[in-house]
């Protein structure tokens, strides 16, 4: 296409060429026709005069056609890229919409986890699992009502647990309290954030503990 696009601009240079030099020629002939003699062949000055409109036309016309290929060619290119950022913006709501799935699948299976450690009076393991389905379900699809429901469920659950005597532990390490405190921060329930956030702060973490 690029060749052709070259090879049209050529022909248009060409073409407007052979048109200025003809047009330069008849006119020093129209201009010195007394000198030439009462014999000078006008028809071949017709002719020639025709020959030099034609000439001009088609160069006219090529360049016609060499813009209209400069207009196609920024067109094309503003369709190809709006088409990229079309696809592009598609791969990444895909993928925003699979990791959101992804994060409410994790929540509710650490949820049920969390559950059945607080059957059986696990309350240090049902708390990790707790904090960590919030943690998932704040990532996930929250305009999901079920999703709403079952983050909610799990707010109940660690304040249950934040108001319960049963409660006294210490955190694995300094990482995972501030991946504590950062979940509890981000409850839209300002009374819920701040038991919570009382109750992390409560704990000390096991590495401080040791040394």
């Amino acid at each position: 296409m690029s060749y052709n696009k070259s090879c049209g601009r050529s022909l248009g240079i060409i073409a407007l060429a052979i048109s200025l030099i003809t047009l330069t020629i008849l006119i020093i002939v129209l201009f010195n026709i007394e000198s030439i003699g009462p014999c000078t062949d006008y028809s071949s000055l017709l002719v020639s005069a025709l020959a030099l409109i034609a000439t001009v036309l088609i160069g006219f016309q090529i360049a016609n056609i060499v813009q209209l290929d400069k207009r196609f060619e920024s067109l094309e290119e503003r369709t190809n890229k709006n088409i990229e950022n079309s696809l592009r913006e598609q791969a990444r709501i895909s993928m925003e919409a699979a990791t959101k799935a992804e994060n409410n699948a994790i929540g509710t299976s650490l949820m049920m986890l969390a559950w059945s450690f607080l059957e059986k009076d696990e309350v240090d393991d049902a708390l990790r699992s707790l904090i960590n389905s919030l943690r998932a379900f704040q990532q996930g699809n929250l305009n999901d009502p079920t999703i709403l429901d079952e983050m909610h469920d799990v707010e109940e659950s660690l304040i249950s647990i934040a108001n319960s005597d049963k409660s006294v532990w210490l955190f694995r390490n300094i990482d995972e309290k501030n991946v504590f405190i950062d979940t509890a921060m981000k409850i839209q329930d300002k009374e819920k954030m701040n038991t919570l956030l009382d109750f992390f702060y409560r704990f000390d973490v096991q590495e401080s503990v040791a040394k």
